[in-house]
């Protein structure tokens, strides 16, 4: 909600975590959106009833893989709307809740190729595969698991060493991250130090 704001482009293009790009997405972000202020992939449910608003049955989308236009929502003014609801209102969905509500008919739909998850549809000729709520790609069993167990071991048995690399910020305040940085510190033949970002080797990677 704060994109705008926060970054200073023209667009952006928003995945969450535990999405996984499996094909080359320039066409996806090449996209037209002068008069569009976000590009999803529609979430079938009962959106109407779920919001209270009439006509969010067939318009919601499924916020973890979007393409946001910048210029548009600063324009609008749309994420001091977008905050304003989020401080006054309780949602089930927050930040997905209120981005449709107040991008509503300033959406431009995407094919769900884009973002493929259960509930949006599971296609062969996915790029973008979503891997939403507790059926996560790296839990062994989960549907297309074995998709993204294929990059992660293509990542650390087979990369290079440079093309590959887990980058971790000194300064980063989250505690499991801060762990994560005192482990590799011990893990010295196999990470170098650049300045306050460590690049850790594929083996240090795996801990």
């Amino acid at each position: 909600c704060y994109f705008s704001k926060l970054i200073n482009e023209d667009k952006v293009l928003y995945l969450d975590a535990d999405a996984l790009v499996v094909s080359n997405l320039y066409g996806l972000w090449q996209m037209n959106m002068t008069n569009y202020a976000i590009a999803g992939v529609k979430e079938p449910g009962k959106w109407d009833r779920h919001l209270k608003i009439e006509g969010m049955d067939d318009s919601y989308i499924n916020s973890g893989v979007m393409i946001m236009n910048l210029n548009y929502m600063r324009e609008h003014q749309l994420d001091d709307k977008m905050i304003e609801l989020l401080n006054n209102n309780y949602y089930e969905y927050p930040d997905q809740d209120v981005i449709n509500i107040v991008c509503k008919g300033q959406i431009q739909y995407l094919c769900n190729i884009y973002n493929s998850t259960e509930t949006t549809g599971i296609v062969e000729n996915a790029k973008i595969i979503h891997y939403i709520r507790e059926r996560k790609g790296w839990i062994p069993g989960s549907p297309r698991s074995e998709i993204w167990f294929k990059y992660y071991y293509e990542m650390i048995f087979k990369g290079e060493n440079m093309k590959y690399k887990c980058i971790v910020l000194e300064d980063f305040t989250y505690s499991k991250t801060k762990e994560f940085i005192d482990i590799v510190k011990n893990v010295k033949d196999n990470c170098r130090v650049k300045g306050d970002i460590f690049i850790c080797k594929k083996e240090a990677a795996m801990l």
